[in-house]
């Protein structure tokens, strides 16, 4: 069944992402965002007992790989620069979290990523920013924080009709914490579908022609978002509502 009514409404009396989400304020340190211009301040504390320092893709994929054996997890940080895509499929850090934040105010920036079967990663204070159908995957992951980061298509001109991506896929996973993000600049938000122990909290969603879509998802904790500046085709079939749930 489509939400239409209830979900306009949330939308109209959402607050603002400036309020931290307690999942999110606990999992990570990269500082939560409270608009599309917002940079990530780097946390002094650290995350993992050990600390890696990357500038490049390769040297990141090198650290996450040295962290899926390290007990206790790993705090990767991020030199600000251009990474491309990440793929990190079919991982489990079973030994301890892997934390992927910025080492700097200046947020590094990926085209893509995906992070499909994975477990216990936690990415925050990134910039994804690509023209691909979604910018992130997050199928079938577990134990997985996505905190904090920035999901925008290529065109940065807060026109959605220009844009053909959607910021990020949910769908087979479990236990998965999505706050404090922005998506803007996109043809959808993000989808969960078949998932269970969601949270979609204060978040921006902006400048997009549809929202959040929602399918046979249970446990989901949908709060506090922000959701404005909707432009749908609605010709097309795109929906002006904030939230579908089917």
């Amino acid at each position: 069944m489509r939400c239409y009514i209830f979900c306009t409404l949330l939308a109209a009396f959402a607050t603002t992402p400036a309020i931290a989400g307690a999942a999110a304020s606990t999992a990570l340190s990269g500082g939560p965002v409270s608009g599309s211009q917002a940079a990530p301040v780097p946390s002094s504390s650290k995350l993992a007992k050990t600390v890696l320092v990357v500038s490049n893709l390769s040297e990141l994929k090198s650290a996450m790989q040295i962290a899926l054996s390290t007990t206790g997890g790993a705090e990767i940080r991020l030199n600000s620069g251009s990474y491309g895509a990440l793929v990190w499929t079919n991982k489990n850090h079973a030994r301890g979290r892997v934390y992927l934040v910025p080492n700097s105010s200046s947020r590094p920036i990926f085209s893509a990523m995906n992070l499909t079967n994975s477990k216990n990663i936690a990415v925050s204070g990134m910039h994804i920013m690509g023209t691909d159908r979604v910018l992130v995957y997050l199928n079938s992951t577990e134990n997985v924080v996505f905190s904090g980061n920035l999901l925008t298509g290529a065109k940065r001109n807060q026109n959605a009709w220009d844009d053909g991506s959607a910021g990020a896929h949910v769908r087979f996973a479990k236990s998965v914490t999505v706050n404090e993000n922005v998506f803007e600049d996109l043809r959808a938000g993000i989808y969960f579908q078949r998932s269970s122990k969601i949270s979609f909290a204060y978040n921006t969603l902006q400048y997009i022609r549809e929202g959040v879509n929602v399918a046979a998802t249970k446990d989901l904790d949908i709060r506090g978002n922000l959701f404005r500046y909707f432009q749908p085709n609605v010709p097309n079939g795109e929906h002006p509502d904030s939230i579908q749930f089917w």
